[in-house]
């Protein structure tokens, strides 16, 4: 198990325990893992962000948060779940989490 420190002093927990103190990585989660609402866990990465895209895609909505220190996240929210009682809609401010072991490390620099 490894802790990872974000730049914004967030931290981390993984299970990827092969990590050198002081390593650049990347973290990577799936749009389908990335879920609406608040977390008590202490190993979720949450964020706070405003809606800037929203297309629907089959029976899902894909949706784009812009969080303050990140790249765009994107999201996929299942057309039978709601965010406050609301479809997703641009502008909306809504509170996302990922579960800590959805995210998974990657090593930029190693090859495989």
């Amino acid at each position: 198990e490894a802790e990872i420190v974000l730049s914004s002093g967030i931290k981390i927990k993984t299970s990827q325990s092969c990590l050198d103190v002081g390593q650049d990585i990347k973290l990577l989660a799936r749009p389908e893992d990335v879920l609406f609402g608040d977390t008590q866990n202490k190993n979720d990465l949450s964020f706070r962000g405003k809606i800037e895209q929203v297309y629907f895609v089959g029976m899902d909505y894909q949706v784009a948060v812009s969080v303050d220190g990140f790249p765009p996240i994107k999201a996929i929210v299942r057309s039978n779940v709601t965010l406050n009682d609301k479809t997703p809609e641009t502008g909306n401010m809504v509170s996302l989490y990922i579960p800590g072991k959805a995210i998974h490390v990657i090593r930029p620099n190693v090859q495989s």
